[in-house]
């Protein structure tokens, strides 16, 4: 959470079931000002919350639950959708659990407006999301840095017809990247900090439900496709087997097959 936090001892009831796959339990909408408390499931405690956008961390507050790990509350009368994160380490890999939850879910139905006497205007899109949509792979980096072995990586055909063919999205984005408006992208702005943070070049995995991961990039095409079959995307190398040589018996037919041969000398 941001800098000079408080922290504070709050009880919750447990949480019941049995161990599975790391979540971030909590609602998935509020009305404004109602006070929306969010925890992690089945994860290390000693991981970091954000909360995107920037403006909705800033009415977040950490808290301490009494039986170890920490929780997020939050509280806003802005209407939004924002995005509860929740990062930690296990080795060399980073896994950031994603939850959206929208604060502003509107009163119930109202009495039916009168049908206008004219056709209502287009309908405005609705803004991106601070996450990509579907399977990702984003190779986030500097590009003036970028080594040879990570060129061969990026443009390896054999990964991306594999990325391609099982539905998986594949971009490469520098740090310093902007839109025709000159801003970062909305959808890579929660991403790219996080990144920042952990130390450029890094592979952003994310597999298009609440689970995102964090790798070194590779060095070379086979560290690449190593990394995909670990996500299925390609299949896992069969472990090489080493065939053992049989001896082989060869007949030696005498020179001199009478044993009456004249001598060379």
């Amino acid at each position: 959470m941001r800098k000079g936090a408080l922290w504070i001892l709050v009880a919750f009831w447990p949480l019941g079931g049995l161990a599975g796959e790391p979540k971030i339990v909590g609602p998935e909408a509020v009305l404004p000002g109602d006070m929306a408390v969010f925890k992690v499931q089945d994860a290390p405690a000693n991981g970091l919350w954000r909360l995107w956008p920037k403006t909705a961390e800033e009415k977040s507050l950490p808290v301490l639950l009494p039986g170890g790990g920490t929780a997020v509350v939050f509280a806003s009368r802005t209407e939004q959708t924002f995005l509860v994160l929740y990062g930690y380490a296990e080795g060399d890999r980073v896994t950031l659990l994603l939850h959206e939850c929208r604060n502003g879910a509107g009163p119930g139905p109202g009495p039916v407006p009168p049908v206008p006497p004219t056709p209502p205007g287009p309908v405005p899109p609705e803004p991106p999301k601070p996450s990509p949509v579907g399977k990702s792979i984003w190779w986030l980096e500097e590009t003036a840095e970028r080594t040879p072995g990570q060129a061969e990586a990026i443009t390896d055909r054999v990964s991306r017809q594999a990325m391609a063919a099982a539905g998986w999205n594949f971009r490469v984005f520098d740090k310093d990247v902007r839109d025709e408006h000159g801003q970062t992208p909305s959808e890579l702005k929660p991403v790219l900090a996080e990144a920042l943070k952990q130390g450029l070049p890094l592979l952003y995995i994310y597999d298009g439900g609440t689970k995102a991961y964090f790798r070194k990039v590779p060095e070379s095409a086979n560290e690449f496709r190593s990394i995909l079959a670990e996500f299925g995307i390609l299949p896992k190398a069969a472990p090489r087997r080493l065939v053992p040589l049989v001896p082989r018996l060869v007949p030696v037919v005498p020179n001199c097959p009478s044993g009456r041969c004249p001598l060379p000398w």
